[in-house]
Formats: structure tokens, C-alpha cells, sequence
């Protein structure tokens, strides 16, 4: 896997704000498409307009890409998996 540390962006389902819109909960997917949530501050997430509901882009940081998978640093780590996750890159860009 080819490795650069820069950040980038991960869809996400937003699940509700929380904590006086301080926290987001949010929805992410992983390479094999098992889902897991994550409270993430409000900031870090840029929600955006779509047919599927409430999503948005959470800010992760991008650590490389091998095919059809990126590897990314999540801004808190899910109860499952941790911190470092591997994503579609379908469901991934980069911070421009």
C-alpha cells in the first residue's frame, strides 16, 4: 500500500447532531461493508444534499491506497475497529 499521510474526506450517514450540536454521530462503511458509528465533533463534518438522507463528508487523514481501497485515520476511534480503518475509495476524496 502506498503510503503518504495527508487528509482527506469519508462518506458518511449522519445519525443526529448531539452535546448542543457539539457532536455529530455519523455512519461510516468499511471496505467489506460492515458499518460502524461514530461521535465526532460537529466541525469535522461537512454535511452535504443527497437523495440517500442526511450524509456528509467526515475529515479523516488518508495514509495510502492499494486498488479499490484506501487506508484512513479516523478523528475518533470506532468501538469496533479503532482508529485506522480501510474504506472504499469510492466513498473517499482528498482535501484539496
Amino acid at each position: 500500500m502506498k503510503s503518504e499521510t495527508q487528509n482527506g474526506w469519508m462518506l458518511v450517514d449522519i445519525l443526529e447532531k448531539v452535546e448542543h450540536d457539539t457532536f455529530t454521530m455519523v455512519r461510516g462503511e468499511l471496505q467489506d461493508g460492515s458499518k460502524f458509528d461514530l461521535k465526532v465533533r460537529t466541525h469535522l463534518v461537512d454535511v452535504i444534499e443527497s437523495e440517500k438522507g442526511n450524509r456528509g463528508w467526515l475529515s479523516v487523514e488518508y495514509q495510502g491506497q492499494k486498488e479499490r481501497q484506501a487506508s484512513v485515520v479516523l478523528p475518533a476511534p470506532a468501538q469496533e475497529y479503532g482508529h485506522k480503518v480501510t474504506i472504499d475509495i469510492g466513498r473517499f476524496k482528498l482535501a484539496t
